[in-house]
């Protein structure tokens, strides 16, 4: 079967010759008249004269003299207009969700012929009978109000007749408020396509005119009207479209084309039926339409050859995209050329798979035509602005003080167009940001150069938006232009300069055209509007692709393939919901009216949508339809209702293939970096040298802690990337803390209230009741000074802390209060130190020393009997050594549980504790007690815990460990033993067999677990 364009063509050129240059041929699309022209081109045998082509929209609003405005210009009218008639209007922020809808309301009123004031008469009434809740009881209402809450037959201290008449009020006013704006548009000879082509159908009502003088007035200057008219294609058309071209019919100005030769659609069954029955008897009593039989084409009693139908089904719609260049490749086995690639059309219902599809053939098809054109919306800088704008949405004030939502700045900061334009001053302030805890930070904080008090000053109002985002974008611009490649070699580089400037073009040229609607209309509006005003404008905005259009794939929407027939066809997204897709209309009109009045409803929308897609098949030798089968809550993986009516109401064959994704866990290579070169010489650093002596501080010389030698013993790779190459993790700010921050500050909260008895001051039991005496709140100020040091990072303790923040600080005070309740039951005692940082060696067994240090939370002693050596530990740990082989060695299990490395890390301390006496002279006066205070087994186990370390005995069982120097040989021969495994050349740095440690380490990514 015959293209419905090049039968159309055939007809005309037989028909008319050289002179179709005469004719004007007005289809649906303007890559409708595009495809005529080619198949006109292969029909002719020499050359000619084109005839013209364009769109009923533009024929139609051509013969109006009034300029189409776009909606942001409606909208502010409409608001003019609006507050003329109602002048206790409310603000532009609260009309502008109104205002869209009513726009289109009288969008579809005007084409459809519909008188206004009687309909707004009518939804008056409706509205009426739809407010009345007289019929209801007391016990009624309450019971509808329990389940929505905003419902209330009257307002406190208002009649129910006031308050209905209240509700009524905003009803009565938009018959007033069309006339209003029609009248304003007028005046300024303007309007909206509805608008203008109704003007144009009532004038010709009128008689004053014929149609043939509006079209030779449409062309100016010494372009002569075309001889006739072609409408080729066309469906569901307007009452006012319909008059339009019935009087150019009547005046002997056009013929009518129509496609009806789809089988699918005239067997019946289908709701596509209705709107074709109703165009049949349109186009055939009013027009006198042609079927392709009397245009000159095949005869419609042929039959028609059955197109191969595939579908597929696939896991994903990007593995729609991904499949792509595999069809192609089935579609042309001999090799694809852009030539015939012209028969191919890949369709996109959602239309969010352009990007997706673009991406995926780049390299499989040189030339692509696609109409759609980039959406602006989709591009970095509207991603950029989006998110500067984001910004200024979630700002809050805080103590009177403007703040920005920290993370939003961090994501601000770091957009790649931002890059160049970033100083000394703003990384810095990005480098802060990532290492803060807090959820805001001030505004004031946040301005540090003229990059972000652009982007860190809140605009005053919706002009004060739109400058700032232009400058923004100029400077943006600009840092393009400076940074362009220059080198030959770079052409990618080049390119991705150039598009961003196109896309900078556009985007300017959108906040220009905002700026000056605004100037135009006087009007003051909030940064809230203008924005959502500049989004619906961007939204509404493509960046065309240049190149031919003629050549190559064609990639198009459903709607645009409407008198338009390919061999191929590849639907993508052919799941319900999508194709058709839910089209849900946003009226103030209630059905019943719209039905009534004969407004366009679903069921209406729908059929076109059917139409659009049953007439596409019988001209196509290939069908490819590929479908998410994903299930979800929401109902998805279902096909399109088409598959199924073409299966089982059309018996159509149909091919089912489904892709599968044979998905397997990859063999993690295994990693082993050797222990040579660089790497050997960086792990070396913790060695003592003779150079150690000379230096002026061993506190900067690289050390061992007992956390990194824990750290080898559960991972050496992990120690490899985080000890010896320096790889730390991104310190980012999360809604909740972690576990470690949580630990960090009961540290420093307790280090805050013993201060005054470091270096042997006495603890009482006086003294530790008066501090957990709620009236002091001793505890509360301390704690809180410690969450703004240590989380917060701010020594600003002014005012209350709210939200989480408070939450924490309550949680915080409960742990500290509770070791101080255990130091009560044991007390008196004396407090040495907080924080206590040691220094120390180790020698191997081949002679080296190994440098080690520690920080001890705590030392305290009981006068006679022993000095403790206490380590702070937030979670769940256990106080008891199973067996000395596990000590600095990784156990299978949960971890922190079943570890024994804080008993380890504790000893540790001990050991680093007498080797530091020893260094320093000190003499041996009390025993060293290594003790653990856990905070979860301090709330468990109150009365009996002690946090005393247990050993195991060589005779068997377990002892409290109160003396370390009983232990001390045995815990230097394990310690000594993982340090040479840890420095011997032989032994590589591998990764863990227990993926239990892999779940919890920051570098699994790297190694590939």
């Amino acid at each position: 079967m015959e293209p419905f364009l090049k039968q159309i063509a055939t007809h005309y050129y037989k028909e008319h010759g050289e002179e179709i240059h005469r004719l004007c041929f007005v289809f649906p699309g303007r890559r409708a008249g595009l495809f005529f022209k080619r198949h006109l081109s292969h029909l002719a045998d020499k050359p000619l004269f084109s005839p013209k082509a364009t769109t009923l929209k533009d024929l139609l609003l051509g013969l109006s003299p009034a300029e189409e405005l776009d909606r942001t210009a409606l909208l502010f009218e409409l608001y003019n207009s609006y507050r003329e008639i109602a002048p206790e209007a409310e603000p532009f922020d609260q009309f502008l969700f109104w205002g869209d809808i009513i726009l289109k309301d009288f969008n579809e009123i005007d084409r459809h012929l519909i008188p206004a004031t009687m309909l707004y008469s009518n939804l008056k009434d409706y509205r009426e009978l739809d407010s009345d809740f007289s019929f209801l009881n007391e016990r009624q209402v309450e019971a509808i109000r329990s389940f929505w809450n905003s419902f209330s037959p009257t307002k406190g201290g208002e009649t129910e007749d006031s308050c209905q008449q209240n509700f009524l009020e905003f009803w009565q006013l938009l018959s007033p408020l069309y006339t209003r704006f029609k009248s304003r548009l007028d005046a300024q000879s303007k309007g909206y396509a509805g608008m203008m082509v109704r003007r144009t159908a009532e004038l010709l009502k009128k008689r004053e005119i014929s149609v043939r003088e509006l079209l030779q007035s449409a062309y100016r200057g010494n372009d002569e009207a075309p001889k006739k008219y072609v409408f080729a294609g066309l469906l569901a058309l307007s009452p006012a479209e319909e008059y339009i071209l019935s009087r150019m019919k009547d005046e002997g100005l056009c013929e009518f084309c129509f496609d009806d030769e789809s089988p699918l659609i005239q067997s019946g069954g289908s709701l596509a039926c209705t709107i074709l029955d109703h165009d049949k008897e349109v186009f055939g009593q009013t027009f006198g339409w042609k079927s392709q039989s009397t245009a000159g084409g095949e005869d419609a009693s042929m039959p028609t050859k059955t197109p191969t139908i595939r579908v597929i089904r696939t896991a994903s719609e990007i593995v729609q995209a991904k499949l792509l260049p595999r069809l192609i490749e089935e579609l042309y086995p001999a090799g694809y050329t852009d030539n015939n690639g012209i028969e191919t059309a890949i369709l996109l219902p959602d239309e969010r798979m352009l990007m997706p599809v673009l991406n995926s053939l780049v390299d499989t098809v040189e030339r692509i035509n696609v109409t759609m054109g980039y959406p602006l919306a989709q591009s970095s800088i509207s991603l950029l602005a989006d998110k500067w704008i984001k910004a200024q949405a979630n700002m809050r004030t805080i103590h009177d003080v403007l703040h920005f939502r920290t993370e939003a700045a961090i994501d601000l900061l770091n957009s790649l167009l931002l890059s160049p334009l970033l100083t000394d001053k703003s990384r810095r302030l990005m480098k802060t940001l990532e290492g803060t805890k807090t959820f805001y930070i001030s505004a004031t904080e946040l301005q540090c150069d003229s990059l972000t008090k652009h982007l860190f000053t809140p605009p005053a109002d919706g002009s004060a938006l739109l400058d700032t985002l232009f400058a923004l974008l100029e400077s943006i611009a600009q840092s393009i232009e400076v940074n362009r490649p220059s080198n030959e070699e770079e052409d990618k580089a080049e390119q991705v300069a150039n598009i961003e400037l196109e896309q900078l073009y556009y985007y300017r040229n959108t906040v220009n055209r905002l700026k000056g609607l605004i100037s135009e209309a006087a009007m003051t509006m909030s940064p809230q509007s203008a924005a959502l005003l500049l989004q619906g404008l961007i939204t509404g905005t493509a960046i065309p692709f240049e190149g031919e259009p003629l050549i190559g794939v064609q990639i198009m929407s459903m709607e645009e393939t409407r008198a338009l027939d390919f061999e191929h066809l590849i639907i993508l997204s052919a799941n319900e919901g999508k194709l058709p897709s839910r089209t849900h209309e946003t009226t103030m009109i209630p059905y019943t009216l719209r039905r009534g009045y004969g407004l366009p409803v679903n069921e209406i929308n729908e059929a076109t949508q059917i139409y659009d897609f049953f007439r596409l098949l019988p001209r196509a030798k290939r069908v490819t339809m590929l479908y998410d089968a994903r299930t979800d809550q929401s109902g998805g993986g279902e096909e399109s209702r088409y598959i199924r009516q073409m299966r089982y109401l059309f018996d159509t064959p149909i091919e089912v293939q489904e892709l599968h994704l044979i998905g397997s866990l990859p063999n993690s290579p295994h990693i082993s970096v050797p222990k040579e070169g660089e790497t050997l010489k960086k792990l070396y650093r913790f060695l003592e040298t003779p150079q150690d002596e000379h230096a002026s501080s061993d506190l900067k010389l690289p050390a061992l802690s007992a956390s990194s030698i824990n750290t080898y013993a559960a991972c050496p790779l992990r120690f490899y990337y985080e000890y010896v190459r320096g790889i730390r993790e991104e310190n980012a700010p999360e809604e909740l803390m972690a576990a470690n921050d949580f630990g960090t500050v009961v540290h420093r909260a307790m280090e805050l209230i013993y201060q005054p008895c470091c270096s042997g001051g006495e603890v009482s039991t006086q003294m530790l009741s008066q501090w957990l005496d709620p009236a002091n709140a001793i505890i509360a100020r301390t704690v809180r000074q410690a969450y703004s040091e240590e989380y917060l990072h701010t020594k600003d303790v002014k005012g209350q802390l709210t939200g989480l923040n408070h939450l924490y600080c309550v949680m915080i005070e409960k742990y500290v209060r509770r070791i101080l309740e255990h130091d009560k039951s044991i007390a008196p005692f004396r407090y040495i130190a907080s924080e206590k940082r040691v220094r120390g060696s180790l020698a191997l067994s081949n002679g080296h020393r190994v440098r080690l240090q520690g920080v001890i939370d705590r030392i305290d002693e009981f006068p006679g009997e022993v000095r403790r050596i206490v380590d702070y530990k937030s979670g769940g740990v256990s106080a008891s050594l199973k067996s000395w082989d596990s000590l600095f060695s990784h156990i299978n299990g949960k971890p922190g549980k079943d570890q024994p490395s804080a008993i380890s890390q504790t000893l540790f301390y001990a050991f680093m504790m007498r080797t530091q006496m020893e260094k320093d002279g000190e003499k041996r006066n009390l025993p060293l007690c290594p003790t653990i205070y856990s905070f979860q087994s301090l709330y468990k186990d109150k009365d009996e815990y002690t946090g005393v370390i247990c050993v195991p005995e060589s005779g068997g069982g377990y002892s409290s460990l109160t003396d370390f120097d009983q232990i001390r040989d045995t815990f230097e021969e394990k310690l000594r033993r993982r340090l040479d495994q840890m420095f011997d050349p032989d032994i590589p740095f591998a990764g863990t067999d227990d993926t239990k440690v892999c779940s919890y380490c920051p570098f699994v990514t790297i190694c590939g677990k």
